[in-house]
Parts: C-alpha cells; structure tokens; sequence
C-alpha cells in the first residue's frame, strides 16, 4: 500500500501533523513511532515526571559525550519516547517564545517565522491543548505565591503559568490531537518501529524502511516523507540514508547520496544549575509521603485536583541579567518540592526544602551530532560543552546573586531558613562558576541540530523543506536557528502546526 504522507516520529510535533494531514479522508497518512503509546500513570500523573524520565520504556538514553568545561562529565540526555515524545515526559508549562525569537529567525532570511506569522499558529495551539478549561494549575502551593509577590516586587515578570493538563492529567500532543481522531480510517499508527533510513530515488523521497520487531519492511508515498523524529535523532537517520556532511558519511562506509554540511551541527541545549533553600513550612514532598499519597492519589483520580496535578516547576521569573537589553537573559523556575534529576543521587532526607533553577535563555555554546556506527540500532554521539561560553558563564553566575536576593526579600525570605545548595560559604566569583560548572544541569531543551535556513550550514529552507532533497521535510525542534528563550514545547507544537499548513497549501 502506497501512502500520501509518511510521518517519522509520533513525538510533540509528529501528533500534530498527523491529525492536520488526516483531517482530509482522502489523504492517507502513515505515523510511525519507535516507542510505544505511553498509557502509563507515569505519564498521567503530572508529579511522577522525575520518575518517567528514568526509566528506558519512556525515553531515550542518549550518552553525552565528556564535557570538559564540566571536569569530563559524561551524562545520559534523555528525550522522549513513545507518542507525544517530549510532552509526555515534560515539566508542562505552556508558555510561548518570546516575539524577539521569532523576529530573530525572520531576520535571518526566514520568511513567514517572524511573531506576527507565528500568531495564529500559537492560537491554534493553544485551543486545541488549553481549550475546554484545560490548562488551569490545580493546586498552588503558598511558597509560590510568596515567590511571585517578591520577584515581581523586585521588578522580573513573574506569575503563574498555564500547563498542559486536562482535567488535571498532562495533556500530551498524543492526548491533545492523535487520541480524538483515532477513529480515523484514512490515519495508521503504527509503533514501536524503527526508522533504519529514509527511502531514496534521484534526490526524491519515496518512502522510509523501518524496523518492525526484528523484521525490516518499507512503506512508500505518493507526496512527502516528514521528519519529526527530535533534535537528537533526525540528524542519524539524514546521515543513514547518506544526507549529512561528507566526511562524517565517509568515516562510517556511507554512500553520499547529498551533501548537506549541517546536518548535526547547531546543536543547542539550555544550561542550568539548581539552588535549594531549607524551609519553615511543610513543602509538596509531605504530601507524597505514604500516610497522605493514598488520599490525593484518590483525590487526583476521581477530582482531578490535589498535589499530584502539580507540575515539578509552579512559579516562572523572567530576569534580565544585562540591564543595557530589553530581553530576559534568565528564565527562573521556582517548585516548592525537592526533586532529583537522572543520573543524581537521591534526595537526601524529606526535610522541608524548595528548589530554584535559574536556566539561560539564549545560550551561545554550540555542539553537534555524529554517528556512532552505520548500524540503525546505535545511538549517536552526542557532543556538547555546555560552558564553552564566558557570556554564558558570567549570566548564570549573575542569575545566581539574583536567585539569593530574591531568597533574601520578604515575604519570601520569612519562609527559608537557611541556603542549602550551593551554601552561603560560596561567595566570589570563582567560586560560583567552580559550583555552576560541577553542578550544571541540561535543560531537556535540545534543539537546533537541523537548523532552517538558506546559508550552506543549513538544512532546511523556510519552507522547512530539506535543501537538495524533494518530498522530504523536517518538523520540530532541530529546525530552530537559535533556540526560544524559554521552554519549547508551544513552540514546538506551533512548528507543527505551520507545518501542516505548509505541506496542505502545496496541495490545495
């Protein structure tokens, strides 16, 4: 059976464009997801995200490379498995980029992306994932509206943000466009199947080869293959099927069928590091202790309200750590409940404790995907140095004396005891770059490994069609030129859904 449209990735933005194309009964659309449906309550319960991150069924393990501005820290980057992909694991907020990120990307030569193109797209978005009353925090901890109050009386834009939940579950681009159209005959899912290569005939794309268990089949199409497979793997599957930087393919055995020079280049990543304050009142971890998860895991199944709908970050700040730009250089996240990150030890003990994590906006630190092998089934290097960039270092180190005096203002200060993490023994300079380069975090914010534009580093055009290449396409975060300022997952959806309206305007 010949297809109209292949999608290779079910994730944020593979949902979306499923359910635009499928919209139209004569079209026949073709999803294929490597992970599986993600019916879990790990998914569904917005608190047990820590816990979905750290299991396989539910992300990738991808292995970053030794970062030496981080004394050689190797880590695992994972990204979302399974339908929905990133916003089935994410921290839920529902916050769009910033109207300077889309500006930037129209400035450099991208027509149609500038904030007021992006506008309509952002509003479809949000009514199809915040429609209904969806979208409403549930519960607010009084530790986050003591955090709001104080950082917007030391003039940062701080409030309460939406998040993609419905009826107090996370609200996944799966939940949010794939699951109300199932029903649709002329849409197959299909998943756990891995894409081995994209399918090649004079430069065209006329299909993918994907593995089913351990049997290796094909599907073709009459109109476009589009990649929606994330930051980290579309990059591996344009270079399988020979599309990617010459000597890369050339390293590993692969025939060059198109030299794109950036495919895997652009890689960006928001770093960050975590501050923690001891507390005087009970924090969201009291509720999730054994004699009351019972009652609000009840209260979150048959209410859908309750601790158990909250999301790990509440309260969101955005700063500007350079007082001579307009723009945020920081964007501050606040949660009243102690959390550990993959690959970290374990909270210590249930005392009372908040966590802060100031995260950079617009980072200028560069890395790039690569081949591991030419086999399918192996995961590609990933290399990033996270503080390569002194401008990057000085606005964390500056987000961090800021994080301490808005700790220090009331009426947040009449809350916290005592700094936890890094401890007031860490005062100049030095000594907060030595804490944010041991203890810095990734965001789970990859993007940019594909990056749109018309210079010979770029993989796309604006049309996000994949230069040299016809009938194949690229949608989700890798397409970024430079990565929002905040967190992407609008954006992501809203990439999606420009998409869609793209690849039907050729048709109609």
């Amino acid at each position: 059976m010949d297809w109209d449209y292949i999608i290779v990735g079910g994730g944020t933005t593979g949902c979306v464009l499923a359910n635009r194309l499928s919209a139209n009964s004569q079209h026949k659309v073709l999803l294929l997801e490597a992970g599986g449906k993600n019916n879990s309550l790990l998914i569904k319960i917005p608190t047990a995200q820590g816990n979905a991150l750290e299991k396989p069924q539910y992300t990738w393990q991808y292995q970053l490379e030794a970062d030496e501005t981080r004394h050689g820290k190797k880590e695992i980057w994972p990204t979302g498995k399974g339908l929905g992909g990133g916003s089935a694991i994410n921290g839920m907020l529902f916050i769009q980029g910033l109207p300077e990120d889309y500006d930037h990307w129209a400035s450099l030569g991208n027509q149609g992306w500038g904030y007021k193109d992006i506008l309509p797209y952002e509003k479809k978005v949000r009514d199809m994932v915040l429609g209904e009353g969806a979208g409403k925090l549930r519960y607010q901890h009084p530790l986050v509206t003591a955090f709001i109050n104080t950082s917007c009386m030391l003039g940062f834009d701080a409030k309460i943000r939406s998040v993609s939940q419905k009826n107090g579950r996370r609200n996944s681009s799966a939940s949010a466009y794939l699951d109300p159209i199932k029903h649709r005959k002329n849409l197959t899912v299909l998943t756990n199947v891995v894409v081995t290569r994209l399918l090649l005939k004079n430069n065209v794309a006329i299909g993918v080869e994907y593995r089913e268990q351990r049997t290796i089949k094909q599907a073709f199409c009459n109109k476009e293959v589009i990649l929606s497979a994330s930051t980290l793997a579309n990059p591996k599957i344009l270079m399988l099927s020979g599309i990617g930087p010459r000597e890369e393919l050339k390293k590993h055995g692969i025939p060059v069928i198109h030299e794109l020079k950036g495919v895997g280049k652009n890689l960006q990543e928001h770093p960050a590091f975590l501050l923690s304050y001891l507390t005087n009142v009970p924090t969201i971890r009291s509720e999730l202790m054994i004699t009351k998860l019972l009652y609000n895991l009840s209260r979150w199944f048959f209410k859908g309200n309750g601790p158990l709908t909250t999301p790990v970050a509440q309260g969101i700040a955005l700063i500007n750590t350079n007082f001579t730009s307009t723009s945020p250089t920081v964007f501050l996240e606040f949660t009243a409940l102690e959390f550990k990150l993959a690959n970290q030890s374990t909270v210590e003990k249930p005392a009372p404790t908040v966590m802060f994590a100031p995260i950079l906006c617009r980072p200028e630190a560069r890395g790039y995907v690569s081949l591991a092998s030419n086999n399918p089934l192996d995961m590609p290097k990933i290399h990033y140095q996270f503080f390569s960039s002194e401008n990057d270092v000085k606005n964390l180190v500056d987000a961090l004396k800021i994080t301490r005096k808005i700790c220090s203002t009331s009426p947040l200060s009449s809350y916290l005891i005592k700094e936890k993490t890094p401890g007031l023994n860490i005062q100049t300079n030095e000594e907060m770059i030595n804490y944010i380069k041991e203890t810095g975090v990734r965001s789970f914010h990859n993007a940019g490994s594909c990056r749109m534009g018309n210079d010979e580093l770029a993989v796309v055009d604006d049309k996000l069609r994949v230069h040299g290449i016809k009938n194949l396409r690229i949608a989700d975060c890798s397409i970024m030129p430079t990565i929002v300022s905040v967190n992407p997952m609008v954006t992501t959806l809203t990439i999606g859904e420009k998409c869609a309206d793209l690849i039907l305007a050729q048709t109609a």
